[in-house]
């Protein structure tokens, strides 16, 4: 946990959205159907926006 407060928060983020990108790209297209995956990326897009509010409204919090 501390490594993750010592992370800047764009880093968290940029690591998040690569890791999804990279599960999408590499993972979905085998195991999913085309309509699946599109759901999923929304779904996903959906994910990183309330990850990205939660990062940057965590330090506020703590404050």
């Amino acid at each position: 946990m501390n490594q993750l407060r010592a992370c800047p928060a764009s880093k968290l983020l940029d690591e998040h959205a690569k890791h999804v990108r990279s599960y999408a790209r590499n993972c979905l297209p085998s195991v999913l159907g085309e309509n699946t995956q599109n759901e999923f990326a929304r779904r996903a897009e959906t994910l990183n926006k309330l990850f990205m509010v939660l990062v940057r409204t965590k330090p506020k919090i703590d404050s």
